[in-house]
Parts: C-alpha cells; sequence; structure tokens
C-alpha cells in the first residue's frame, strides 16, 4: 500500500506539473512533506502515552486539517470569489517574499490594524520558503493551527494527567470548527498555534515543570503581535489560576517561588494589558467597555446579525455562554454555512448534557486543578469579551480560540484520582513513556 501510494503520488505530481500551475503542483508537493515532518512527533506522542492508536489518531487529523484547508481555500476563492481576507495576504505575502529573498525588509503592509499587517509578513515568510502557491500557502497555515490544536493536547496530558486523553484528542482534532476556521490564510491559524503554545506553557508552570515562563511567554508574546486582547486573557486566567490554586506541591515548595512567579504573571500582564490598551486605543475599563460597545455594533451587520447583550450580572452569564459556544441553534440558520454550525452546537450541547457526571466533579475538584481553574477562568473572560458580538458568523470564527479549554469540560476524569478513564496516567516528565500507576 505505501508503494502503491508513492507510486501515485509521483503520476499526480509529474501530471500536475506538465497539465497545470505551480500554484497546483507546488501543492501537492508541499502536503506530503508536512505529514513526513508531522510522523517523527507522533510516533514520540504514542511512546509517551504508550498507546500506539495516537499515531494512527494525530496523523489522521493531520490528513483532516490540510483537506480542510483545501475546502476552505474553495469556499474563499470559488463560493465568495475571492472576497475574503486572505486575497489580502496572498497578494501582499507574495510581494514581500521576493524582496525578502532579495535581502529588502522594510516592505509596503496592507493597510489596518498591527495584527493585519503582521500577518501579512507571516504570509510572506511562508511564500519566501515555499514559492508563489496560494493553496500550499493554505496547507502551511492550516499545518499552524493542527500545531495549536496538538499543544493544547499536550496541555491537556500535561495539567490532567489522569484525565480521558483519547476523548479529549477525538474532540479537539476532529470538531469541524477547529478542523475548518483555523485552516487558511489569516489570523486564525496563527492564533490557534499561539494560543496553543500559551497553554502548553500554562500547564507546565501550573504543574511546577521546567520552561513553563519561556514557553507561555512566546505563545503570549506570538498571540499579542496579532489580537493583543487575547494574550491578556490568557495571562489573566494564569494569574489566577496561580493565585488561587491549592496543591501539595505548594506546601512542599514554599509561597516564596509561587509568590515570585505570581509577581511575573502579573508584570506580563501589564505588559499585554497595555499592549491591547494601545491596539484599541483605550484607556481603563472605561474605555475597554466602548471598545467592546463599537465593536459590538460592527458585528451586528451582514445577514447573520442576532440581538446580543452583555451580561450585566452572574444570572445573565449562563444565557451569554449558551450563545456563545451553541448559537446558532437549527432554527436559527439561514445559509448552509450557519446550519452546519448549528448542527455542531446541537452535537456539542448534546454532549455536555451526557457529560453532567464529569462536570459534577470538575466542579468539585477545581480549586485542586490547577490548570482546569485555568481553562474556567479563561473561558468566562472569554465569554464576557464577546458576548456583545451579534452576529453568528463571526462568533463561529472566533470562538475556536475558546474550544480547546471549553472542551477539557468533557475530559474529566469519571474514576478516582491516578486511575485514568483514557488509558495510563501520564508521569511527571513528558519525555519519557507513562506507566499505569500499581
Amino acid at each position: 500500500m505505501g508503494l502503491v501510494a508513492v507510486a501515485g503520488f509521483v503520476v499526480a505530481l509529474l501530471w500536475s506539473m506538465e497539465n497545470a500551475t505551480y500554484d497546483v503542483w507546488g501543492a501537492i508537493l508541499i502536503a506530503p512533506l508536512l505529514v513526513l515532518f508531522t510522523l517523527p512527533v507522533a510516533r514520540r506522542a504514542a511512546r509517551t502515552e504508550g498507546d500506539q492508536r495516537m499515531v494512527r489518531i494525530i496523523l489522521w487529523a493531520l490528513v483532516l486539517k490540510l483537506a480542510a484547508s483545501i475546502v476552505r481555500y474553495f469556499v474563499a476563492f470559488e463560493v465568495y470569489e475571492g472576497s475574503a481576507d486572505a486575497a489580502r495576504y496572498i497578494r501582499y505575502g507574495q510581494d514581500m517574499a521576493e524582496s525578502f529573498r532579495q535581502g529588502i525588509f522594510q516592505v509596503a503592509t496592507p493597510a489596518g490594524s498591527s495584527g493585519t499587517e503582521f500577518t501579512a509578513y507571516i504570509a510572506g515568510v511562508v511564500f519566501s520558503f515555499i514559492g508563489p502557491t496560494a493553496l500550499g500557502g493554505y496547507l502551511v497555515f492550516s499545518w499552524m493551527g493542527f500545531w495549536g490544536l496538538y499543544f493544547f493536547y499536550r496541555a491537556f496530558r500535561i495539567g490532567i494527567p489522569d484525565g480521558d486523553y483519547r476523548r479529549y484528542a477525538m474532540l479537539v482534532f476532529f470538531l469541524p470548527s477547529l478542523l475548518f476556521w483555523p485552516s487558511g490564510i489569516g489570523k486564525e491559524a496563527w492564533m490557534m498555534l499561539t494560543l496553543g503554545v500559551s497553554a502548553l506553557g500554562a500547564a507546565r508552570i501550573l504543574t511546577g515543570q521546567r520552561g513553563g515562563y519561556l514557553t507561555g511567554a512566546v505563545g503570549v508574546v506570538g498571540a499579542a503581535m496579532v489580537r493583543p486582547h487575547m494574550g491578556a486573557l490568557v495571562v489573566a486566567a494564569l494569574v489566577a489560576a496561580s493565585a488561587f490554586r491549592r496543591t501539595r506541591e505548594d506546601h512542599r515548595a514554599g509561597m516564596v517561588p509561587r509568590l515570585v512567579g505570581l509577581a511575573i504573571l502579573l508584570a506580563g500582564l501589564f505588559v499585554v494589558v497595555r499592549a491591547a490598551e494601545e491596539r484599541f486605543g483605550v484607556e481603563g475599563i472605561g474605555g475597554a467597555e466602548q471598545a467592546i460597545d463599537e465593536a459590538a455594533e460592527q458585528t451586528a451587520q451582514g445577514g447573520s446579525e442576532f440581538e446580543a447583550s452583555r451580561p450585566n450580572s452572574p444570572l445573565e452569564l449562563p444565557s451569554a455562554a449558551f450563545s456563545i459556544m451553541f448559537r446558532p441553534l437549527p432554527f436559527e440558520a439561514h445559509n448552509a454555512q450557519a446550519l452546519l454550525a448549528s448542527l455542531e452546537g446541537v452535537v456539542l450541547l448534546g454532549l455536555f448534557a451526557l457529560s453532567l457526571p464529569r462536570l459534577r466533579r470538575g466542579a468539585r475538584e477545581i480549586w485542586r486543578r490547577p490548570y482546569l481553574l485555568f481553562a474556567m477562568v479563561y473561558s468566562l473572560l472569554f465569554i464576557l469579551a464577546f458576548s456583545s458580538f451579534g452576529n453568528f458568523g463571526i462568533l463561529a470564527r472566533q470562538r475556536v480560540q475558546l474550544y480547546p479549554l471549553v472542551l477539557i469540560a468533557l475530559a474529566i476524569p469519571v474514576l478516582r484520582p491516578g486511575t485514568a478513564a483514557g488509558g495510563p496516567e501520564l508521569t511527571a516528565s513528558e519525555d519519557e513513556p507513562a506507566q499505569p500507576r500499581r
């Protein structure tokens, strides 16, 4: 079968080189290379987990992610006839790539926010390596999004070592929204990558592993380059989880390292909040609320709008959370894209209903599981920040930044501590194969 696959690939590549443009045959050449680069990581993950099935899960996740990028490319340039942000990134990115190859790095960028300019630079770097193939660029950006999902998975294994890791892997790797939206040339793929790195850093910090602060800093800075407010949400959630966690390790290690860590996190929070204020031209809480209201007014247009309002009391928070995570409902869908999103929302709602025992246990143990506390605080802050966005299309795209942490609730262990529902518990060192507790 391997020989047949290689022969088929060579035939397809040779035929496309004769009958198609580099935009097509360049992508055909890039796709298997991305798979080959990922194969060692899949094998290492299988050794770490002591579960060879993880190789198949990770590789299938990558193949479907790359396939989703082709679908998204078709939607952007066939269904919407190129009226997408990706068209600008492709145009500017390919122009930048030509300048980069000549050693010229002071190049024109698309008008817009600093996040738009930075995303165009990322596209330029990508095209400088792969050449002027837009479809290949989609594949590479989709690969970035895949790595973000993988880092979320690794963070789950470190932060919730006795969790149902196979269940979480199936959810985070194969949820349609997470396959589709972070799979094109644009901000979503980069944000998924950087948020995944941030989550991995948070898990290491909260479990006392080495390299947590450096990993988290890389992720937060990367996210803040495109969307500073998302970096601020991550750091704020990490500060809360670090401040209120209650673990036995804290008593053994003493309070001094914990206070030093909190000081570092608070300094980081100040930096990213200032960056967010400069990005949106606001100052303080009042200015932030004004910016959120203005953004909400801009989203309430385009044919997918609905009436939304920011919760003003804890009693209104469940309604806002329901809208962010599960809407539109099927009867609210007015086109094919909204209908697909609504079906996903119904399935997720059903999974949450069937996972009530996990949710109850998570609520009881949240103070003893710092990474779970981090995920909860981040989710609450995200819901508060995006609850005023009254457009189903924008919500469907933005909430992929929330789903990987919300899905943790569906994989909380239901067995006694030390017995993993999905398999052996992960040991403290992620570089060694996991062994079940005796």
